[in-house]
């Protein structure tokens, strides 16, 4: 596994639950992740979602990427810079 250059990373596996939220309730009302409609509609249709959230530089700024498996969320932040 490829992780992206952090001084922290976080990674979730259905968060939805702790508020017995849909993924669909939960992904429309979190903005701050980042994820493709395809990808969305994975995580909906299999009911879970998996989230990466890291902090590359300091510990204000960060970038969160969703997906419906951790190697998809991995594959996506491979795939592009983030800085």
């Amino acid at each position: 596994m490829k992780f992206p250059k952090h001084h922290q990373l976080v990674i979730t596996h259905n968060e939805h639950h702790t508020s017995y939220e849909t993924v669909e309730s939960y992904l429309d009302r979190d903005e701050r992740i980042e994820i493709t409609k395809e990808d969305r509609d994975e995580c909906i249709r299999l009911g879970e979602i998996w989230e990466i959230q890291w902090y590359p530089n300091t510990p204000i700024s960060f970038y969160c990427v969703g997906g419906p498996s951790l190697e998809r969320c991995l594959q996506v932040i491979n795939a592009q810079e983030w800085e």
